[in-house]
């Protein structure tokens, strides 16, 4: 009886665990099906703008077509987020501007700053920004970004 609810609590303890698995990137705005985005790190716009510790938005893609800001955190290893205030969901005005150093992205409507290069979040780490999947091949110098 013993080795019976060991198997039991066993697979009830598995089972919990596997439904708290998230695949993917959390969902921090409404989901909307982005279109694949290329990039090309041996041509401009991503060759004179894109430098390591830099970020730079890709116009007209991502969330509600408000960009998608595409941070270099190394030589070959980039992150990607949607240009829009996650604290500002509902608002029409959520598109974020980039400081001049490309470090930080500000909301114009609260003020809210993202840290680029410390996962996007806020200045009391409240909240992130909305990230996408990024595949990048060092070989090619060229990559992917997707949802």
């Amino acid at each position: 009886m013993t080795k019976i609810l060991k198997i039991f609590c066993l697979l009830v303890i598995t089972a919990c665990c596997l439904t708290c698995v998230k695949e993917g990137y959390e969902e921090l705005l409404p989901y909307e099906k982005i279109e694949p985005v290329n990039f090309d790190m041996n041509f401009p716009p991503y060759s004179s703008n894109l430098w390591v510790g830099g970020a730079y938005v890709i116009a007209n893609r991502g969330y509600k077509g408000q960009g998608i800001i595409l941070v270099r955190l190394s030589d070959d290893s980039f992150r990607a987020y949607a240009s829009a205030c996650t604290k500002n969901i509902n608002k029409e005005t959520n598109k974020l501007t980039l400081s001049d150093d490309k470090l930080m992205a500000t909301c114009p409507v609260c003020k809210t700053v993202y840290y680029l290069q410390q996962g996007a979040y806020d200045t009391g780490h409240t909240c992130h920004l909305q990230e996408y999947r990024v595949t990048y091949n060092p070989g090619t110098k060229s990559g992917i970004i997707s949802n």
